[in-house]
Parts: structure tokens; sequence; C-alpha cells
């Protein structure tokens, strides 16, 4: 590995699980060898010399993968923190909650009565710290969510703002339906490789602006034809 770290896993995270994953396949093997006391078996997994091309692969470069697999909490962390600059620089709304759970979302200055009357929808980014960049847990990439208070909206009218937004928030790529809170929500674009982290941070934080400015006036919209 040359040059920096963080950029070396981001740009080589899933070849490096990929690799990380035969950790298990390894030892399962080595257990069978020792149940069935087979010490000749268990010398080859030891040494690199089992058949096993993908094991043997792994025990020969088990410190370096294990060295390049833990660069995922480092990694994690920088892109957290490029994605909380990124948010700040645009004068967003960011909160870090327990567990490194993190919401991010942009004030909305024309909501009017649904402010007012304390309905109000929330387009966020959101993301668990720890999480980021991983391959074998959680979400690597921030979620865009349309959330709807259920202490402030009754199930009713959850069930029809959500309608309501649904054609704009399958176009943002927001497909998915969560629980009481979420109406809409999807994971963000996967970073590529031209990108360095303070790129892809703009660009998630572009791609909130334009969920905020689609979602919020379609939720408008629909309240203002409530009867009253």
């Amino acid at each position: 590995m040359t040059g920096d770290p963080v950029n070396f896993y981001v740009r080589n995270r899933k070849q490096i699980s990929e690799w990380a994953g035969l950790r298990v396949q390894t030892e399962k093997l080595m257990r069978d060898a020792v149940s069935k006391e087979s010490p000749d078996t268990a010398l080859k997994l030891m040494t690199g010399e089992s058949g096993d091309a993908d094991v043997d692969f792994y025990v020969r470069n088990r410190s370096l993968i294990e060295e390049w697999d833990a660069l995922q909490g480092p990694a994690g962390l920088a892109l957290h923190h490029a994605l909380l600059e990124a948010a700040t620089g645009v004068g967003a709304r960011a909160h870090e909650g327990k567990r490194g759970w993190t919401t991010v979302s942009l004030p909305e200055a024309e909501l009017g009565t649904l402010v007012a009357e304390r309905h109000e929808p929330l387009v966020e980014l959101v993301w668990t710290k720890s999480d980021l960049l991983s391959t074998r847990r959680g979400y690597a990439f921030p979620r865009m969510t349309l959330a709807f208070n259920p202490n402030t909206w009754t199930k009713d009218e959850r069930l029809g703002a959500r309608a309501a937004t649904r054609k704009v928030a399958h176009s943002l790529g927001m497909r998915r339906i969560g629980d009481a809170w979420w109406a809409h929500w999807g994971v963000l674009p996967e970073i590529n490789e031209t990108q360095s982290l303070g790129d892809y941070a703009a660009a998630c934080i572009d791609m909130l602006n334009e969920g905020s400015a689609r979602l919020y006036p379609a939720v408008r919209d629909w309240f203002s034809e409530l009867p009253s």
C-alpha cells in the first residue's frame, strides 16, 4: 500500500472485504481438522499449503488483509467528517445522536402553515458513523428520507402525504417505505473512483438539496388542499 491509507481503502474496500471474508472459511476448515484429529491437515492449513487456493491465499496474507480491513473504521470516520463539513458549509442542520446515528437536514423557509401547526416534514440524510464504507454491516452510504413525526401527524395524514409524494420520491431513488416515521427512503449512490471523500460528501448534500426542493413543495401542496 502506498499513499493515503484511507483513499486506498475507499478504492479497494470490496476486494479487501472479500479477502477478509475468507477468515470464516479458513477457521471452519481448521476446526474440522482439529475435531477429526488430523494434524497433517491442520499443519497444511496453518502453512498455507492446504490445496484450497482461496484459503491458502488468506493464510499467507492474513496479517496484511487484517491491516487493510481495519482501515474501514478510519475511512468511515473520514467520510463522516466530510459529510458534516459539507453540510455545515451550506447552513444545514446536523445532529449526532447515540451510537453514531447522524441526521442532516436543510431548513425550509416556505412551509408556512405546516410549521405553524407543528406538521413539519423532514427531508434528511441519515447514517450511522461506524457503518460508513463498511461492506459487512449496516448501510455503507447515507440514506435520504422523508419523515413525518407520528406524534404530530395522524396515521391518515402520513398515509395521504406518502401517496402524494410517491412519484417525486421514487424519481429521487427513494423507493423504500419505512416505519411510522419514514414515508419514503433510499440509499444514495456509492462513491465512484473519480471522487474524493470531500467531492462525494458535497454531492450527497447536493442530492439532499434537490430532494428538499422537490419534496417540501409536494407536501405543502397536498396539505394546503386538505379540508379545513
